[in-house]
């Protein structure tokens, strides 16, 4: 039906002294309609001014409001071809659509800047840089407006040049009314022609659609099908009549264009049956549906928010990554305080900033995340804090930020290419003390793809609760996302080349899994986890509570006390604090033979008494009135520790005299008080260089009781030793003296200033340190054990925040801590250590006396911070008694760095397989399930620790054996093994049933493949106890002709730890377009009138995705 009636007339200018006829032509160009409107006009030369053609049309009846039949200002679309006269460079003003004399809605012009501009009353809209724009070429235009809502969520406004869509204004533009006519290439005053071909002009009354933006009318991307790709489409062959409120087609013929029909139609809009002026009842344009001849239908039932009820609840949903669920926690989009809260607390402080379920000193959380939103959509979505130190979240700026709350962003990454309801993996790192790359403190990984961020350390502060929502700036928002597998550890993960590598490989990789995903604890175990939230496999309700959430036991170490004495967590201000004592290892000895430079030894002669002989090549001792001599030594002792033990000590002196009968002489410890002796020492003088005397003379005269004569005062009145030379030994003989070993143990502990040599008898000679013979210097020998010099480590050093180190000075020195083990009591250890490239780690297990070992496992000398040993190894106490865990270097030097040790408690009976019977051999307290003989034996030969491994050479994959045990319901536990395959095959790992435990990410699965390594290599798995049963691990073969050892196998359970779960209330779920029921969210409403076979309901509900996009979010 065609409505419009088009009408034109011209200005005519005096251009020529002729007779002149104005007509408008029909043209065609390369659009694709046959022909459209030429619309021509002149500049004249006075002022710029210009005349023009005239097109234009009524907007028709009024429909309502700003609605009429031919144009609605309220929202739309105007969509044309145009093939301009000009260049775009030309510097002047061409109309090429207005609505109105004075309102412009819909103005789309070119301006003398040289740029396409759509305009809406006073409001410039949009403006574009045509200036390329070629005289001849055909070109296709969309405008598009909207006065209530964003076309983009941000501006009103939209200009599109052949399917490029530029959108701007953020402000509405205001409603204009009272405006009959719509022109076509010129203004209301016929000025400023448009100079162009303008084909298959079409006005809508809503914003097309451009695939992304605008209202969707089910008919794909109209404005890419519109142009399509350059050739042109007319538009109504996308998009039909409706929605139409203006088209210009013409009759598909050139020539002339003249007033009157046949060349535009409208969509028939007054003609809607549903009654009205104009059909506008259908419109729903009267304010209340009874105002437009709307009824309810009886019986039925209409929403009423007043009457409702509203339950909030808490949701896990299953999306896209490997769990079976994930925890939902949405808002009003980009609102304050309008959204769900998940919480749980940090748990108890183990020491400084580590808590039990958050470790602020370094770390990593993983997680996936299947987004409500597209990354583009300029709002805020906090996905992670831990409420005062570290978050995670999406900026307006549309990147993932990784953030010190209310400092700085740590590192960030763009992720305006995310789409709703697709999956992501990420993972952020940090560590405050050691960058993880180098250069750089954090990082970012989104599908494995790594960015690293700040060169600059933090100190870490203590944690508040750990919040999937959080605060930056004031703002309080969601992660409108559903959050699986989200996993957090106390060290930054190992990507492949930086982290921490703790021998599992590359992490991130494994547990991306080329996108299909994996649990993280399949990789890691639950070793340094703090917090992991898995669920428990199940989507539906999620309620405050346990269940749902676990984190290793770290407060259960056995080698840990408290906050101060941290033990095993090597947190505590040095060795002795946190519970270490030091092993000796083997004895050491000393051998002090010094020559006449380093040498000190000397004698004092009573009857030369300002004498001194420290170059002398010998020196003597002597009795006698007035003629005393006695010799003074010293040795340099310094190198042994001062918590060394001595065992044994002899000083040896060669004798240059000689006797035919036997001679005795005695040696004392020369007491502190004479500390300062030196060799320039004479019978008057200690030191006389300072005028020191020694102790014992009295009157400071040097008297009878000079020359360090005096026992008890200048000496020890208990014996030393004693030199004994046996007659008619002659001269050159050396004589060895055992000294007495509480003595020399003071010299160790106290200080050592000397030694005294006195004869009761005639004058007597020795060899000095002088003497050119080397042999024959005096020689003083310790035999000694002492523990190694310990330290805590310094930052550069550290993974985590404490640890300690040692270095050696003997082979097998290290340290210790005990334990009170139970008799029969089954344990597991993990140790993180590292050598200096000389020391060779040992971890070490013994009974009480420290010596007899129970069994141990050796490190290497290769190891680093970064790469460190992971000593992980299993053991049954022989008794119940305080058992010792030693860290040793086996080596007699070098440095040995300890970051932690672990011992917990271990469920399983036997788990290093030392002893079992029968054929096929099975492990005592094990289970065999349909072994045959021969298809299990103990192997000594190859073992991870301990004495024996199980060997399995099953050909059938079934064939197992299992171990049981009862934990409680709800409880989550983690298990490991290490294997060692013959031939690259691979066994089977886990637990018994699916229905009695399971694999904590999936209900259903509760096998895992072994390891394929021919090396020793750990697996793990974290289970959930779903019932009560007596099957919990069970390890198969490889089914395959291959054998396949097993050793040191643990299950303990995991701390259970409790969420808070706090769904939106109904306030906080009230938006502007009506209450958001998310989650389990439950709105109901009374029904009073519906009957069980007939009745209405009628509600409008606004949903935040398509159902096709819904349906990713699982159920």
């Amino acid at each position: 039906m065609l409505l419009a009636i088009l009408m034109f007339f011209e200005q005519a200018g005096f251009v020529f002294a002729a007779t002149f006829t104005p007509n408008m032509d029909k043209r065609n160009s390369s659009a694709p309609f046959a022909a459209g409107a030429l619309v021509q006009g002149k500049y004249t030369p006075v002022g710029g001014a210009s005349e023009s053609d005239a097109l234009y049309f009524s907007r028709g009846n009024q429909i309502s409001g700003d609605y009429y039949q031919n144009f609605d200002s309220t929202q739309g679309s105007i969509v044309f071809w145009v093939t301009p006269e000009w260049n775009g460079n030309d510097g002047k003003i061409h109309v090429l659509t207005r609505s109105g004399l004075t309102g412009s809605s819909g103005m789309i012009y070119k301006y003398s800047d040289n740029t396409l501009r759509l305009a809406h009353g006073a409001l410039l809209l949009v403006s574009l840089d045509i200036s390329s724009w070629t005289a001849g070429n055909t070109y296709f235009i969309v405008a598009r407006w909207d006065k209530k809502n964003t076309l983009d969520g941000t501006n009103y406004g939209s200009l599109s040049i052949n399917d490029v869509h530029t959108f701007s204004s953020t402000t509405a533009p205001t409603a204009e009314s009272g405006e009959s006519t719509f022109y076509i290439g010129s203004d209301s005053s016929m000025r400023y022609p448009a100079s162009s071909v303008i084909e298959g002009l079409t006005v809508y009354r809503r914003p097309l659609f451009d695939g992304t933006y605008g209202v969707d009318a089910g008919n794909g991307d109209e404005i890419n099908l519109i142009y399509n790709s350059g050739t042109g489409k007319d538009p109504t062959l996308v998009t039909g009549s409706w929605d139409v409120v203006f088209a210009m087609p013409t009759n598909a013929s050139t020539g002339a264009i003249t007033t009157g029909t046949g060349n535009a139609w409208s969509h028939p809009h007054s003609s809607n049956l549903l009654g009205g002026t104009n059909g506008k009842n259908g419109f729903m344009m009267d304010g209340t549906y009874t105002n437009d001849g709307w009824a309810v239908e009886n019986p039925a039932f209409e929403f009423a928010s007043a009457s409702t009820t509203f339950t909030a609840g808490g949701a896990k949903r299953n999306s896209g990554g490997p769990f079976a669920s994930g925890v939902m926690v949405s808002g009003w989009q980009g609102q304050n305080t309008y959204r769900d809260a998940l919480a749980a607390s940090a748990g108890s402080q183990i020491s400084g900033n580590f808590y039990q379920n958050w470790d602020d000193n370094q770390g990593s959380i993983s997680f996936w995340i299947t987004p409500e939103w597209n990354g583009n959509d300029g709002l805020q979505h906090t996905i992670f804090s831990d409420g005062i130190s570290l978050m995670v979240f999406k900026r307006t700026n549309n990147t993932l930020a990784f953030r010190r709350v209310g400092i700085a962003d740590i590192v960030s990454t763009d992720i305006s290419s995310w789409v709703a309801g697709s999956t992501y993996f990420v993972v952020v790192r940090w560590d405050t003390k050691n960058a993880i790359d180098g250069t750089n403190y954090g990082s970012i990984s989104i599908n494995d793809v790594h960015t690293l961020g700040t060169t600059s350390s933090w100190t870490s502060v203590t944690p508040s609760d750990l919040q999937f929502t959080g605060n930056n700036g004031g703002i309080l928002s969601a992660p409108d996302a559903i959050i699986e597998g989200l996993t957090i550890y106390r060290r930054p993960l190992w990507d492949g080349t930086y982290g921490i590598d703790v021998g599992n490989g590359d992490e991130i990789n494994q547990i991306y899994n080329s996108g299909t995903g994996k649990d993280p604890t399949l990789v890691t175990g639950s070793w340094d986890v703090v917090f992991a939230l898995p669920t428990n496999a199940s989507t539906g309700a999620l309620a405050t509570g346990t269940g749902n959430a676990w984190s290793h036991p770290h407060a259960s170490n056995l080698l840990y006390t408290s906050t101060t004495n941290t033990g095993g967590f090597m947190m505590g201000a040095d060795v002795a604090t946190d519970g270490w004592g030091g092993i000796s290892g083997n004895t050491q000895n000393l051998i002090l033979q010094p020559d006449g430079t380093s040498g000190i030894d000397t004698y004092v002669r009573e009857d030369l008494s300002s004498t001194n002989y420290a170059n002398a090549t010998s020196f003597y001792v002597a009795a006698g009135a007035g003629v005393r001599r006695n010799a003074l030594l010293n040795f340099d002792i310094s190198n042994i520790p001062t918590n060394a033990t001595v065992s044994s000590a002899q000083l040896t002196l060669t004798t240059l005299s000689s006797s035919s009968g036997p001679r005795s002489f005695s040696l004392w410890s020369i007491l502190p008080a004479n500390n300062g002796w030196d060799e320039s020492a004479t019978w008057d003088y200690a030191k006389p260089g300072t005028n020191m005397r020694w102790l014992g003379d009295s009157s400071n005269d040097g008297g009878t009781d000079a020359g360090s004569s005096v026992s008890g005062t200048d000496y020890n009145s208990s014996l030393l030793g004693t030199l004994t030379y046996e007659a008619g030994s002659g001269g050159g003989y050396p004589i060895t003296s055992d000294l007495d070993t509480a003595q020399v143990q003071s010299w160790i502990t106290n200080g050592f200033y000397g030694v005294i040599m006195t004869h009761n008898s005639s004058a007597w000679s020795w060899v000095a340190s002088e003497d050119a013979t080397a042999d024959r210097r005096p020689k003083l020998e310790i035999n000694y054990t002492a523990p190694p010099t310990t330290a805590s480590l310094s930052s550069s050093e550290k993974i985590f925040s404490g640890g300690y180190k040692y270095t050696s000075s003997g082979a097998d020195q290290g340290i210790y801590r005990s334990f009170t083990a139970t008799s029969g009591g089954d344990y597991v250890l993990r140790a993180v250590g590292n050598s200096d490239g000389t020391c060779s780690p040992q971890v070490k297990i013994t009974r009480a006396d420290g010596t007899t070992e129970i069994t141990h496992l050796n490190g290497t000398t290769t190891s680093t911070r970064t790469a460190p040993d992971v000593y992980i190894f299993t053991w049954e106490s022989p008794a119940a008694e305080s058992e010792q865990v030693q860290l040793i270097n086996t080596a007699s030097s070098g440095t040995c760095y300890w970051h932690q040790v672990e011992v917990l408690s271990n469920l399983i009976s036997n788990p290093s397989m030392e002893t079992g019977s029968g054929d096929p051999w099975i492990p005592t307290g094990w289970s065999n399930d349909l072994l045959t003989a021969g298809e299990s034996s103990q192997d000594v030969l190859t073992i991870h620790s301990g004495g024996s491994s199980v060997k399995f050479t099953s050909s059938t994959v079934a064939h197992n054996l299992r171990i049981g045990n009862t934990p409680s319901v709800n409880t989550f536990l983690s298990s490991g093994i290490f294997s060692k395959s013959s031939a690259g095959q691979y066994g089977q790992i886990g637990t018994g049933y699916p229905a009695w435990s399971h694999f904590q990410y999936n209900a259903s699965t509760y096998l895992k493949d072994s390891s394929s390594s021919t090396s020793w290599k750990q697996n793990f798995f974290i289970s959930r106890v779903a019932a009560s049963n007596n099957i919990m691990f069970r390890i198969n073969g490889p089914g395959s002709g291959a054998t396949q050892n097993y050793d040191d196998s643990y299950t303990f359970s995991l701390s259970p730890v409790s969420l808070t779960v706090t769904p939106a209330s109904l306030a906080n779920s009230t938006e502007t377009t009506g209450i958001r029921v998310d989650g389990t969210d439950m709105l109901t409403q009374p029904i009073t009138n519906l009957t069980a076979t007939s009745g209405t309901a009628r509600f409008k509900y606004t949903p935040r995705h398509s159902f096709a996009t819904a349906d990713l979010f699982g159920v």
